[in-house]
């Protein structure tokens, strides 16, 4: 029933207007902790190769 509704009305982002400053920053913060963890795997294989 939901995805006729969805269809017939259009898709939104599903987000409300006044949470959309709330889900850029948690958008924001996913990709800062990405970033984090892929430079963690980094220094710790960096660690790894250097004592084999």
């Amino acid at each position: 029933m939901s995805r006729r509704a969805n269809l017939a009305l259009g898709r939104g982002s599903g987000i409300q207007p006044s949470r959309m400053e709330e889900a850029d920053q948690l958008h924001t913060d996913y990709f800062a902790v990405w970033d984090r963890s892929r430079a963690y795997t980094a220094a710790v294989l960096a660690v790894l190769r250097a004592h084999v």
